[in-house]
């Protein structure tokens, strides 16, 4: 059984590598998290989510057809505000405004993050207006009350944005109280004398841990496995060494040669 949280992707067109990497970095998230937690993230965006359709503008047709119960909303931008629709200066902006009043209608439901991407353009593709747009709506977000983040390059952003994500699925866990992942003991034999304590011996039972303090309990348990196996392994040049038995050569009874009395 998996848990799924589902992240609304929302952006202009000018960081459509930004949106690739995210989904790579959601992707290798999973393969690492997903079995061991019980926890999927799932992307929800136009590119993949909506389909040719009919309405009152472009904008109308993917605000139908995209799910609007999402865990979490992200927002990226760079250099361009997007195409105004009929209800907000942009796409992402109407996205974003949707955002806003799902999280307020029901707080914890819905939260937001918010990424712009501080790295110098060549004058010949910057368009001066979208610019003034895209400042003045970051200037806006902290009447907002949201927390955004600047990011220089796709490395930069990759790990925030990983960081982040996984800091989201701790407070999650945490406000639902999931059961942190344990290592199992009960296939071990009966005759062994290696003892696993639990991965948090202090907490209290309804205390969730962190997937940061999960890994680096994981390793410690991992070493202790590591040094116990090393000893098990020199523990047979510790030993003496066994006598060698006789051999039937001179166990037999002794005879004369041949022509011999």
């Amino acid at each position: 059984t998996e848990s799924v949280l589902s992240i609304f992707l929302a952006s202009p067109s000018d960081v459509a590598d930004e949106r690739i990497r995210l989904m790579d970095a959601i992707d290798e998230w999973n393969k690492t998290w997903a079995r061991n937690l019980g926890i999927r993230l799932e992307v929800i965006c136009w590119e993949d989510d909506a389909y040719p359709g009919i309405g009152v503008d472009a904008q109308d047709v993917i605000n139908q057809q995209l799910p609007q119960d999402y865990d979490l909303f992200i927002g990226i931008m760079w250099t361009r505000f997007g195409t105004p629709t009929l209800r907000a200066e942009s796409g992402t902006a109407e996205e974003f405004a949707r955002a806003v009043d799902a999280h307020r209608s029901a707080p914890g439901s819905t939260e937001i993050f918010f990424y712009f991407k501080d790295t110098p353009i060549s004058p010949s593709k910057l368009d001066a207006d979208q610019h003034f747009k895209v400042q003045t709506f970051k200037r806006s977000l902290k009447d907002e009350g949201v927390l955004y983040w600047d990011f220089a390059d796709i490395e930069q952003f990759e790990k925030l944005v990983t960081l982040h994500i996984t800091r989201h699925v701790q407070s999650w866990r945490h406000r639902h109280h999931a059961e942190p992942a344990r290592i199992s003991t009960a296939s071990r034999p009966a005759s062994t004398d290696v003892v696993f304590a639990p991965l948090s011996s202090s907490a209290p039972d309804d205390e969730d841990e962190g997937l940061l303090d999960l890994v680096e309990a994981f390793e410690e348990r991992i070493a202790d496995v590591t040094q116990i196996l090393d000893r098990l392994t020199e523990a047979p040049t510790a030993l003496p060494p066994k006598p060698t038995p006789p051999t039937a050569a001179l166990l037999a009874p002794q005879t004369a040669p041949d022509g011999i009395s």
